[in-house]
């Protein structure tokens, strides 16, 4: 399959990796964690055919949310680095989500180091935000999203031209262990149980799902969930050991009642 999407394009909310993805490195939240982000890029530039994809969540809780952002705006030409949105990229037009300035270090960052926040978000946050997919694919194998699925996921065009409903729960939604779609105790978005990830994987055409959003989970490293099904990353040394995965789509095993692939840990607190 070839390339139908870039990361500057807005016509569709979902990246499909082509087979010129060789090798595929997965960095999770990084909530202003500049040194992990510049190392998970020194990790992808180490062999060629190599993408680096980031799962969203570049500022807030940190102390370099600027400088990630805008260094992925200037990276947002490369075709080998992939940005998707996270729930701290999810603005309404307005600047303020509707959680309010209380979480938001972002906002206090961008008035330190680059003046008025309405001014630069207008002109250089909120359009980066809105051309950001919300998802990505290795086609038959694995996808990558922030949060998690929706129950609504029919097919992949509701990801690639996805709702407000299903866009907001692929941003905020986490895995669950009862069945079904429960309310998310984290206030907004829901919690999804292992059928509804078993259900719609085979309707997109996946066997897996990468994700981050709950760094909390992931301290130590990688955590497994949903019987093979999900794996939750965290990149970010707020929460524990950064870390982020090496991917190398030849080399992956697809089974049957319970999903399982193969991966190498390359920890972001080593350079």
């Amino acid at each position: 399959m070839e390339n139908t999407c870039s990361a500057t394009e807005v016509s569709s909310k979902l990246y499909e990796f082509g087979p010129e993805a060789r090798r595929i490195i997965v960095v999770g939240d990084l909530h202003g964690d500049f040194a992990s982000f510049v190392n998970a890029l020194i990790i992808g530039r180490e062999e060629s055919g190599s993408h680096v994809v980031f799962l969203g969540d570049y500022g807030d809780r940190g102390t370099n949310g600027v400088e990630i952002t805008e260094a992925l705006i200037e990276l947002s030409q490369d075709p080998t680095i992939v940005a998707l949105k996270g729930n701290h990229e999810g603005y309404p037009d307005s600047g303020i989500p509707h959680w309010g300035r209380t979480e938001l270090d972002l906002i206090s960052e961008v008035e330190k180091k680059r003046g008025n926040w309405d001014e630069y978000f207008k002109e250089t946050l909120q359009p980066f935000y809105k051309r950001l997919p919300i998802a990505a694919i290795l086609p038959g194998k694995l996808l990558f999203v922030h949060g998690g699925i929706s129950d609504k996921i029919q097919e992949l065009d509701n990801i690639k031209h996805p709702t407000t409903e299903i866009s907001d729960e692929v941003l905020w939604n986490d895995p669950g262990e009862i069945p079904g779609v429960q309310p998310n105790s984290r206030g907004y978005g829901k919690e999804f149980g292992q059928d509804i990830s078993e259900t719609v994987l085979k309707k997109i055409g996946a066997v897996a799902m990468v994700r981050s959003h709950k760094p909390i989970l992931a301290k130590a490293g990688p955590h497994i969930s949903h019987d093979g099904m999900i794996v939750t990353i965290s990149s970010c040394r707020r929460y524990g050991r950064p870390h982020c995965l090496e991917i190398k789509p030849d080399n992956l095993l697809t089974m049957n009642g319970g999903a399982r692939f193969g991966y190498t840990i390359r920890y972001l607190d080593q350079n």
